[in-house]
């Protein structure tokens, strides 16, 4: 079985925008944010299915890293690509990916249990990490801002080490200057680390500047964290976890804590935290239309303009004309 490299599966998608250039934006306080009504139901195909749990967004392509490695048309796929309108509707709606990809790096080093995905703010470079190979994270050179089918290069890569054990999140500073990586230990205390990057956006280039861990969720219990956001500005980070259990009995809280210059810092208590809600009993979260809903999300992303959040289902869902392999994606502004 041959792996699959970069190739755009569907066309007619208009043009790719432009990259994203500075002043660096800051991300909206979560608490004032909506559902819209519109929403996305993603789905691989008729027979294969993986969750998704990590997810970059762009200025009109989602990418979701999947959990696990799906044979698709003969080949190796992890990473599946999306085009969305930003004007009307999420996405152009039920169907297959426009173009798929496999996180290998130039070297034959495969991240094959896909837990993150991150843009850089410009859209020249997608990150994609995850729990395999020591926690390797893999960067994607882009020809085309935002666009997974224009890869030029993988071959910059780093391995996280066993101190990463458990990477659930990875986010990357406008200026592509500071990386960091978030896992979930026991509960749902997490631990971020966040390092400096002499060369911007080169991973090879990475050095730990400093770790702090906290209970990023004070109102989920029993949990773990999934995801992380870094605005680009460097002014606050969105943490993820999820608690409980069993179907609509999970939990979905993001936590948005105050940063300086992009730096995180020790937590303490509840102090100058934004935390919400995501979960709206789950019916009317992942599937605005009623019908069976994905039970969390694992994976969220604010788009490339910090105007809108995007969050995608972690579970297979069966669709509104009952076919399955599914899963939602909603957008709040």
């Amino acid at each position: 079985m041959r792996d699959k490299m970069f190739g755009r599966t569907v066309s007619g998608f208009g043009s790719k925008a432009k990259r994203t250039t500075s002043p660096y934006v800051s991300f909206p306080n979560i608490s004032a944010l909506s559902i819209d009504t519109d929403f996305a139901t993603l789905q691989i195909d008729g027979s294969n299915y993986s969750n998704t749990a990590g997810m970059a967004v762009g200025a009109d392509e989602i990418v979701c890293g999947l959990a696990t490695v799906l044979s698709l048309g003969g080949s190796n796929v992890n990473l599946l690509s999306y085009n969305y309108d930003t004007s009307t509707t999420l996405s152009t709606g039920t169907g297959s990916p426009a173009s798929m990809g496999y996180a290998s790096d130039a070297s034959g080093n495969v991240q094959s249990t896909i837990r993150a995905a991150c843009f850089s703010y410009n859209g020249d470079y997608l990150y994609v990490g995850g729990q395999a190979d020591t926690n390797r994270v893999v960067r994607f050179d882009l020809g085309t801002p935002y666009d997974l089918s224009s890869v030029t290069s993988n071959s910059n890569s780093v391995q996280l080490t066993s101190s990463m054990n458990g990477l659930q999140g990875i986010a990357i500073l406008g200026d592509g200057t500071k990386f960091y990586a978030m896992r979930s230990t026991s509960g749902a205390v997490g631990e971020t680390i966040e390092y400096s990057m002499s060369t911007p956006y080169d991973l090879s280039t990475l050095s730990v500047t400093r770790t702090v861990t906290g209970a990023y969720t004070g109102n989920v219990s029993g949990g773990f964290c999934t995801d992380i956001a870094v605005a680009p500005d460097g002014s606050s980070s969105i943490l993820g976890s999820v608690g409980g259990s069993g179907g609509a009995g999970y939990t979905t809280i993001l936590d948005q804590w105050p940063m300086t210059n992009g730096d995180i810092t020790p937590i303490s208590g509840t102090s100058g935290r934004v935390s919400a809600n995501f979960s709206k009993n789950l019916s009317n979260t992942y599937d605005a239309v009623g019908d069976d809903a994905d039970t969390y999300s694992q994976a969220f992303n604010f788009n490339n303009t910090g105007t809108a959040l995007i969050l995608a289902g972690v579970h297979e869902d069966d669709g509104p004309s009952g076919t399955s392999n599914q899963w939602h994606v909603t957008r709040w502004t």
